[in-house]
C-alpha cells in the first residue's frame, strides 16, 4: 500500500514543490490535508525511498537533504495551520520560506545530476522565487511555467546549442538572429523538446531592432527573465590586408551589437525588478593572436564592457551579469568568416563542443558568476600570454598557422560579415574534437619548452 504513494510522478512532484499560497493548505481532516501530511512525513522520515522513486541515487546527499528539508517545512506548515489557521505561515519574512527555497535548490542540484530537466526547472524556479521574496523582490505568480529567456545568435553554434539545452529544462524561449530560415530550424528543435517559442529575426547592430526584440518578448510572454547574447562574426587576414568596411562591421556586430543588447536588457530588468544577462565572450578577449585583429579587438572590448557592467550592477538589486569565455568550439563560425588569407579559419585546439559551452551558459543563468571559462587549456594560454610575453609572441604565429587555419585554398570573401548565410548555419561545425587533441598537446608542450629555454637562457643576473 505504501509503495505507490512513495513513487510520485513528475506532475505530482510539481504540485508538491510549488509554494503553498494563502488558504492552499486545507483544514485538518480533509482528504487533501491528509495526503499532504503523508507526503510531508514521507519526505522528512524516508527521503532515501522518495529519492529512489524520483529516479535519484538513494545515497545522493543533495537529494536526501533537500527532501528532508521540504518534508519538515510541510509538516511545520501543517501544524501551524492546524493550531491557528488564521496565522498560517505564508509571509515573505518566514524562515520556512528560506528552508523551502534551500530545499528546492538542493533538489534541483540532485535532479540535474540525474537528467530530470522537468523537475530541475521546477525546483530552480520555485527556489529562486522564494529567495527573491526573502530579499524583498516580487515573486512571479507563474514561476513554475519556466523562465522566459531571450537568446540572440540562436540560429547557429553556441546560441543554438543553448536554445536546445534551455528548451530541455522547460524554459520559454525567444530566438533571435538575422536569418529567419535558420531560426525556424532552431525553433523546430526547441519545440520538439516541449518548449514554448517566439522567433524574432533581429540584427543586433541595429539598436532599434534590439528594442523591438525585447518589447516583443515582454508582450508575448509577459516578462523577460534572462537574456543570453551569443552573436559574433569573424574575419581572417593581416590587419593591413583587411578591408576597412569589413573590420568596422566585425566591431559593429560583435562589440556594438553586444552593447545594444546589454543596454536594452538592463533597462528591461530595471523596470521589472530583476533579471540575468549572460554574454558569450571568448578566450581571445584575454589574449592576442595574428590574423584576427578585428575579432580580437571586439572581444577585448566586450570583456571590458561586461566587467564595467558587472561593477555598476552591484548598485542594481536583482540584476545578474555573467561572462562565459570559451576557447576553440566546434561551430560553423570559422568556415563562415570573411577571409583575406586565401585560407579558411578553424577552431584552435583543444576544441570543445557547443553543448559544453551551453551548459556553462545555463549554469550562469542559475547562478550568475563574473566569468566562466570553458576550455581546459585556457588558463595555461592566458598565463603564458601574461607571464611570458616574449615566448608567447614567438610561438603564437606558427601555432596559429598550424592549428588555427585550414589547409584548403579559398579566394578572398566577406563570409557572413554583412549578409547571413543560412545554408551554413548549424549547431556543429565540421571540426570534431579527436584529431585536434594531438595538436593541442603539441602546442602546450611547445609553450612549456619555450618557457624552459627562456628561463635557462636568462640565467642568474
Amino acid at each position: 500500500m505504501a509503495g505507490p504513494a512513495l513513487l510520485p510522478s513528475h506532475s505530482e512532484v510539481r504540485k508538491v514543490v510549488q509554494r503553498p499560497g494563502p488558504g492552499s493548505l486545507s483544514a485538518p481532516g480533509t482528504r487533501v490535508a491528509l495526503a499532504r501530511s503523508a507526503w510531508a512525513a514521507a519526505c522528512a522520515v524516508a527521503p532515501r525511498t522518495i529519492g529512489t522513486g524520483l529516479g535519484l541515487d538513494p545515497d545522493d546527499r543533495w537529494g536526501t537533504y533537500a527532501l528532508r528539508a521540504l518534508g519538515l517545512r510541510e509538516l511545520v506548515q501543517g501544524a501551524v495551520s492546524a493550531a491557528a489557521p488564521s496565522r498560517a505561515v505564508t509571509g515573505a519574512g518566514s524562515g520556512l520560506d528560506a528552508l523551502h527555497a534551500l530545499s528546492m535548490m538542493g533538489l534541483a542540484a540532485a535532479s540535474r545530476r540525474y537528467r530530470r530537466p522537468a523537475l530541475t526547472s521546477t525546483a530552480v524556479t520555485t527556489g529562486w522565487a522564494l529567495l527573491g521574496q526573502r530579499a524583498g523582490r516580487p515573486v512571479r505568480p507563474d514561476a513554475e511555467r519556466g523562465r522566459v529567456v531571450v537568446i540572440t545568435g540562436a540560429s547557429s553554434g553556441i546560441g543554438r546549442a543553448t536554445a536546445i539545452a534551455s528548451a530541455g529544462r522547460g524554459d520559454r524561449l525567444v530566438l533571435a538572429a538575422r536569418a529567419r530560415e535558420s531560426l525556424l530550424a532552431a525553433e523546430a528543435e526547441c519545440r520538439a523538446r516541449g518548449a514554448e517559442t517566439l522567433v524574432v529575426p533581429t540584427d543586433v547592430a541595429d539598436p532599434d531592432a534590439v528594442e523591438k526584440l525585447l518589447t516583443a518578448a515582454a508582450e508575448h510572454f509577459g516578462r523577460v527573465d534572462a537574456v543570453v547574447h551569443s552573436v559574433t562574426v569573424m574575419a581572417y587576414g593581416r590587419f593591413t590586408d583587411l578591408p576597412a568596411p569589413v573590420f568596422d562591421q566585425v566591431i559593429a556586430v560583435t562589440l556594438t551589437g553586444a552593447a545594444n543588447v546589454a543596454r536594452t536588457a538592463l533597462r528591461t530588468f530595471q523596470g521589472q525588478g530583476g533579471g540575468n544577462l549572460v554574454v558569450v565572450g571568448s578566450l581571445l578577449g584575454k589574449i592576442a593572436v595574428p590574423y584576427m585583429s578585428s575579432y580580437v579587438t571586439a572581444k577585448w572590448g566586450l570583456h571590458g564592457l561586461v566587467r564595467t557592467l558587472q561593477v555598476e550592477a552591484r548598485e542594481t538589486r536583482g540584476v545578474g551579469i555573467s561572462l562565459v569565455s570559451p576557447g576553440g568550439v566546434d561551430t560553423p563560425v570559422y568556415s563562415q568568416a570573411a577571409t583575406y588569407l586565401n585560407r579558411d579559419g578553424r577552431p584552435p585546439p583543444p576544441v570543445d563542443s557547443p553543448e559544453k559551452v551551453a551548459r556553462a551558459v545555463l549554469r550562469a543563468l542559475d547562478r550568475p558568476r563574473r566569468d566562466r571559462s570553458v576550455g581546459v587549456a585556457n588558463p595555461v594560454i592566458i598565463l603564458g600570454f601574461r607571464i611570458l610575453p616574449a615566448v608567447y609572441d614567438r610561438l603564437v604565429g606558427p601555432l596559429m598557422r598550424l592549428g588555427g587555419l585550414s589547409e584548403e585554398g579559398v579566394p578572398p570573401n566577406e563570409g557572413n560579415v554583412f549578409v547571413p548565410q543560412p545554408a551554413g548555419d548549424a549547431t556543429h561545425g565540421r571540426w570534431g574534437r579527436r584529431w585536434l587533441r594531438p595538436a593541442g598537446a603539441l602546442g602546450a608542450a611547445a609553450l612549456l619548452a619555450g618557457a624552459s629555454r627562456a628561463r635557462l637562457g636568462a640565467g642568474p643576473s
